[in-house]
């Protein structure tokens, strides 16, 4: 890798999803949202996916899915990579090659006169990815997901589970709480009951069934997600969908009913039961889905029981690149009406729609 030079970088799109796979599967910052059916997905729903590889010397070093649609009342495209772009950790442990991957995805990127603005989020932590950002002209911007922070398990470690976790665990299994897999129709059913219903309980906004009940039947098909129920006295009490990806895995959604009974966390056991499934699985690494990062402290007040949740499981705190917008020169006016409407175009998505742009 130390022979590749920065004037040697091209793109070169993917031929097919075995070949996709095959680079997500060299990358070590590979995220499920950049799998070539998360890509289908969102082209059921009005994003136009392009899928390139990053080659050097005639030698893939990373890649990038990269979303456009039209922007609302602008008539103009964003583009989006969700959780890209990939680079191996070779090339990130040379910012320079690392830079010229990413000026390459920019000029492939505004080729189309008529994108105003790109956005990227990468799966890349912070500290490793902040001097690749220089020159790109990219501006920090609200996270598309839900944070850009989150706690890695090593499933290689043995000492996961605090002590309180294990309290909690050793209680909800004497209290005879049960954990099962559910993937059928009916298993989503009952999964996005009890989600909605912890999202109208909490009062945040959550995607409608529309969304989510096609988007897990295709992940589940795929062998890429999986349903976990824990049961109590003949009920679903807790819920969680984890999706996975070569080595590494997601806990993506969940939802819980209120019971009675405090000292009886069935969380706590579904989440255990999770972790052992994972690793007869071959799983590495798993990803407990987002947390407050530390120095934002309205965030941090908003999620604190469910930092306190995931923390009690060990891990690594891990706090991401970021989320930026890379806007386009010639069309940087648009850029600038686009971030006036872009919070009225996202509260009517909500309100009226019960959606998100992105």
């Amino acid at each position: 890798m130390e022979n590749l030079q920065e004037n040697q970088i091209y793109l070169r799109e993917a031929e097919n999803p075995s070949e996709w796979q095959a680079i997500l599967r060299e990358s070590e910052n590979a995220h499920y949202l950049q799998s070539w059916e998360w890509g289908e997905f969102k082209e059921e729903r009005g994003w136009k996916p392009s899928r390139y590889l990053i080659c050097c010397q005639d030698k893939a070093i990373g890649a990038v899915q990269i979303l456009t649609r039209r922007a609302p009342f602008l008539g103009k495209l964003i583009a989006y990579a969700p959780r890209g772009p990939l680079l191996k950790k070779e090339v990130l442990e040379n910012p320079e090659l690392a830079k010229a991957a990413l000026l390459k995805i920019k000029e492939e990127v505004f080729r189309q006169e008529a994108v105003f603005l790109f956005k990227i989020d990468p799966w890349i932590e912070k500290g490793i990815f902040a001097q690749t950002l220089s020159g790109l002209n990219a501006l920090p911007s609200r996270p598309v997901q839900m944070t850009d922070c989150t706690i890695i398990l090593n499933l290689k470690d043995p000492a996961l589970f605090s002590k309180n976790a294990r309290y909690y665990i050793r209680n909800a299994r004497e209290a005879g709480v049960k954990i099962l897999k559910d993937n059928t129709g009916s298993g989503i059913e009952s999964f996005l009951e009890l989600y909605l219903l912890t999202g109208k309980r909490a009062g945040i906004f959550l995607r409608k069934k529309d969304y989510l009940f096609p988007l897990l039947e295709k992940f589940i098909n795929k062998k890429m997600a999986e349903i976990y129920f824990a049961e109590w006295q003949g009920k679903r009490v807790s819920a969680a969908v984890v999706f996975r990806l070569d080595k590494n895995a997601w806990y993506a959604y969940g939802g819980s009913a209120r019971i009675e009974e405090k000292k009886i966390a069935p969380s706590y056991l579904l989440q255990a039961e999770i972790i052992e499934d994972l690793k007869s699985k071959g799983i590495e690494e798993y990803d407990l889905g987002g947390v407050p990062c530390r120095q934002n402290n309205q965030d941090a007040e908003l999620m604190r029981g469910l930092l306190a949740f995931k923390s009690n499981f060990g891990g690594k705190y891990t706090e991401f690149a970021g989320s930026f917008d890379i806007p386009s020169k010639k069309l940087y006016h648009y850029y600038k009406l686009w971030k006036k409407t872009e919070p009225f175009v996202k509260k009517y998505l909500k309100i009226f729609k019960r959606d998100l742009f992105y």
